[in-house]
Order: C-alpha cells, then structure tokens, then sequence
C-alpha cells in the first residue's frame, strides 16, 4: 500500500473523503484519472503522488523590478490597477501612469536581466535538503519572456539584447532540469499558453485592455492559426531538447475552446507530446476534463481529503515572483501545512520566486 494511503487511513480516518465540488474553485464531475488510457501516464501520475513534496520556482526579467509577475501589464478601463500591485513599481509613476509607456519599460527588462549568481546544482542541493521531490519551474510566464533557447521568439533569455545571454549557462531551463534530474527528481515544465508579448496574441494594432487575446479569432483565423503553430512550437521544443520531462504544467486557463473559441487544440498537444515524453503528466489547470490529469488547488488546502490526484501550490511568501522586501511563512507553518496536505492525499507544491541575481531572499 502507498505511503499517501496508510496517511489518509491514520490521520484522515473518520473525517471520510470529499465530494469533488467541496473544494472552492474546482467542481469536478468525475475523477481525472478515468479520463486517462494511457498505462504508463497512470504509472507516471501515481509515482508522482507519493513524492509528496514539490519545488516551484517564478522566475523571469520581472524579478529586476521584484514586481508581480507578468500581471502589471494588463490594462483596464480607466487605468485601474488595484489587484497588480502597479503602485509599488516605481516605473508606473515615472511614465506618468501611461499604459503604453509603462509596457514598454517592463517588456525592456530582459536588457537588464543579468544573473550573475546562478548555479542550478546549489538550486536543487537546496530542494533536496529540505526532502522535496519534484521541480516545477516557469519555462515561460505571461509577459512571454522565455527562459529557454526557443527558436520561435527572440524576446528570450539568449538573445542578444539579453545580458546573460553571453554565460555559458544562459539557457537557464536546461541547466535547471539537468540539475534536478541528476538529484533524482521528477521534473516539470510550466508554460504559459497566452503569451501577452506575442503580435498574433495581443495585436499591436489595438489595445489590450484584458488577459484574453485582443481581438475575435473567429473573425481572424489566420492569425490564429499562427499563434496556435507558434505554441505548440514552443512546446514540442520543451518535450524535443530538455530530456526527461514527467509533468506539463499549463497555466492560461482563459485561453479555452470554450472561452471566446480560444482553441488550442489540446488533443493535438496530448499526442505530440506524449510521442516524445511517454507517460507524459499533462496540467491543464482548472480545465477539468481529459487534459487536466490532476487538480492544482492554488493558495489552499481542502478541509478534508480528497479522493482524486490532487496537488496544492502556494507561496512560501506573499508572492509567486521575487519581492526583496516579501514576508514569508514561518518554517513551522510550513510544515503544518506540508503534513496537512500529504495527511489528505495530496502533493505540497511551495514556491519561492528567485531574485534577479539568481538565488533566493536570504
């Protein structure tokens, strides 16, 4: 019997499992793994389960400014940006609270973006000795600044504009999974599907005043054709050149068939996918079906166990990026909130975003 099993048993008991829809945000029909054919993603996918305990790291060109990641650059009407936190970058009043201007300065950050401190053998001897068993890490966030050699964009961390990219270790995403994978740990790739930064996403012909895509893809086909091809470019590059990759960690859920026909084909990325990564864990967070192979609840715990794949991802501070003035969760906290997690089943995805050195708050 797993390890998560006798857990649930001992500490769970007579506290019983809960309904799919008891935990806020995820209203599941059915569990996830029925929707799964593959023998060897449910090989994956229980091997996973009894890790338990899981590394994510945000970082990007958003950590030169310790900003939220990505989110300052969405517009509303008005100008209104009281859930981004704009206010704190002192960019946003230097630009006269000008959206344009101000994207303008933080899609420029990759020009400053130079971490001369970064050694992904210290980053996974650090997870490692704190018992963590997996590695999720932001290959690309919403901004569209990528932390890999694509070959599909040239707003990326080895492009010449980029400072670093001169290091020999510049293709950070590689040099983090080959180092994780060595300590022996399951490794996972987030990556965006909107990409904020990209013309057949955000068309620079209009405004962006929302996270979606800023115009009608049923009236402009051909453009959407074009950024879904460059998606899944992106992809096949993560599953073709970066070794073993056991997870897909999607992040992006309004961009969805059902969302304003925002379709990207997910079967398509399944198959392609899983041809280069058999057993392939795929995350197509909080599109709940045959795509999203385990729930990802965010910033919280169910109150009781949960009798489906489940994993909760949370800061260990205030924010998923690097703040150098962030306030963090006691050590205790975390540990209570470790075993009350694993004591219900589930895997504890905690965070850190590191700095724009390259390591971590002190």
């Amino acid at each position: 019997m797993k390890l998560h099993k006798w857990l649930l048993f001992i500490l769970v008991g007579a506290m019983g499992m809960a309904h799919a829809d008891e935990l806020a945000g995820y209203k599941v029909a059915e569990d996830p793994r029925n929707f799964i054919e593959d023998p060897l993603v449910l090989d994956n996918l229980e091997e996973w389960q009894d890790l338990k305990f899981g590394f994510f790291v945000h970082w990007g060109a958003y950590s030169v400014w310790g900003s939220r990641e990505s989110w300052p650059l969405i517009a509303t009407p008005g100008n209104k940006f009281p859930d981004w936190d704009r206010h704190e970058v002192p960019a946003w009043h230097e630009c006269g609270k000008d959206i344009e201007a101000f994207r303008k300065m933080y899609w420029d950050l990759n020009k400053q973006f130079n971490p001369t401190q970064f050694n992904p053998e210290a980053w996974a001897e650090l997870a490692k000795e704190e018992g963590m068993k997996y590695f999720v890490f932001t290959t690309k966030h919403h901004d569209g600044f990528t932390m890999y050699d694509t070959q599909f964009s040239d707003y990326k961390i080895t492009a010449p504009d980029c400072p670093y990219s001169e290091n020999p270790k510049a293709d950070v995403t590689k040099e983090l999974f080959n180092a994780f994978r060595a300590q022996g740990f399951k490794i996972g790739a987030y990556y965006s599907k909107p990409d904020w930064h990209h013309d057949d996403f955000w068309w620079k012909e209009r405004k962006a005043l929302g996270r979606d895509a800023n115009y009608s893809v049923v009236e402009h086909p051909v453009r959407w054709e074009r950024f879904l091809q460059f998606t899944h470019n992106q992809i096949d590059e993560l599953m073709t050149n970066y070794g073993r990759i056991d997870i897909l960690w999607l992040e992006g859920l309004w961009v969805d068939k059902n969302f304003k026909w925002q379709d990207l084909r997910m079967k398509h990325v399944a198959r392609d996918s899983r041809k280069k990564q058999p057993g392939l864990i795929m995350v197509d967070r909080m599109i709940h079906g045959r795509y999203e192979n385990y729930m990802t609840p965010e910033q919280q715990i169910p109150p009781v166990a949960l009798d489906y794949p489940w994993e909760t991802c949370m800061t260990m501070g205030r924010r998923w990026g690097y703040k150098s003035d962030d306030a963090f969760k006691s050590t205790t906290t975390c540990i209570h909130m470790l075993v009350d997690v694993v004591s219900k089943g589930g895997n504890f995805l905690l965070n850190l975003g590191a700095s724009p050195k390259g390591w971590f708050h002190p």
